[in-house]
């Protein structure tokens, strides 16, 4: 994408826009917290509160997303709005990524 600045590699070394980096790293970020919700879930142990910010993570994660894609078609190499705020976990859900 012309004027798209360089972010990360993806795993076969290639660079990636630094807005694509940043929407692989929440989505990367998204999947690690998927498996402990659903075992929380699955055993009534998760807290309705952190269920919705679970649920306003997801949405911004969406909303990112279809910005990136909206990005790509209409050839707008710009960082999606969202992707700071998806990018960074809530204070309630960042222990279940971290070790």
């Amino acid at each position: 994408m012309a004027g798209t600045t360089q972010g990360d590699q993806d795993a076969g070394g290639a660079t990636v826009p630094l807005e694509t980096a940043g929407l692989l790293r929440a989505l990367g970020a998204v999947n690690q917290l998927v498996p402990r919700v659903v075992g929380e879930l699955a055993s009534g142990q998760m807290l309705p509160d952190r269920q919705r910010e679970f649920a306003k993570l997801l949405q911004r994660l969406a909303a990112v997303l279809h910005e990136h894609a909206d990005n790509q078609t209409s050839g707008n190499a710009a960082t999606p709005q969202n992707a700071a705020s998806c990018g960074l976990l809530p204070k309630s859900l960042r222990h279940l990524v971290e070790p």
